[in-house]
């Protein structure tokens, strides 16, 4: 679920960024920094997940004592 959610901050954050370029935006030019922070979540977001979905198997590789614990029991 933590995909669809990244895209949308990213797609959204790309949105208010493009949108506050134009010459012709008439409002607060801090909407382009909520922008890229919207967008910089979205990419750490993204990361974090892929990071997180190698990490949990490589700490149960490491962690061979408490798998020969197991595995006797």
């Amino acid at each position: 679920m933590k995909n669809p959610v990244s895209a949308m901050y990213i797609i959204f954050g790309l949105l208010i960024v493009t949108l506050t370029y134009f010459n012709n935006f008439v409002g607060p030019v801090i909407l382009r920094g909520f922008g890229w922070i919207l967008f910089v979540v979205g990419i750490l977001n993204m990361f974090s997940t892929y990071f997180n979905s190698i990490q949990l198997p490589l700490t149960d590789l490491f962690n061979t004592e408490e798998n020969e614990k197991n595995e006797r029991n």
